[in-house]
């Protein structure tokens, strides 16, 4: 009896283990680069993301766009929602969000450069998420 009695708590215990962990659908989201200018272009577009997987739709709100370099200054990009797809108003799959420059933060010398790109989102109490990270090369 003693058996059994452990049988059913190891198979409790794996099965809270296994249910808890892990990433959920909503942690998938997922965008591919596209109209990609060059830095010493005087275009008002630098970066189009398009949202390729996304597990729900997002207020623009709560979405933030950061381009930085390795070891360097993080900077907070402007953007502006070019295409919605299903009309809300809120960033979605299909979506193409145009990432701008507050300023002329991104020139010539970063040509070749890997620039990491991040989208984020603030929920619930400011907490802060990486919705997903890509590298650049301009």
């Amino acid at each position: 009896m003693k058996w059994n009695g452990l049988f059913v708590f190891v198979c409790l215990m794996l099965s809270i283990s296994v249910g808890c962990g892990g990433a959920t659908d909503d942690d998938i989201f997922t965008f591919t680069f596209e109209g990609a200018v060059t830095p010493t272009s005087s275009a008002e577009t630098l970066i189009s993301l398009r949202m390729t997987q996304a597990a729900r739709d997002i207020p623009l709100n709560n979405v933030a766009v950061f381009l930085s370099e390795p070891g360097k200054t993080i900077y907070s990009m402007e953007f502006e929602l070019e295409e919605d797809i299903n009309g809300d108003g809120k960033l979605g799959e299909g979506d193409l969000l145009s990432i701008s420059e507050p300023a002329n933060i991104i020139d010539e010398t970063h040509i070749g450069k890997e620039l990491n790109i991040e989208l984020v989102e603030e929920g619930e109490g400011n907490i802060i998420s990486t919705l997903h990270e890509e590298v650049w090369v301009p």
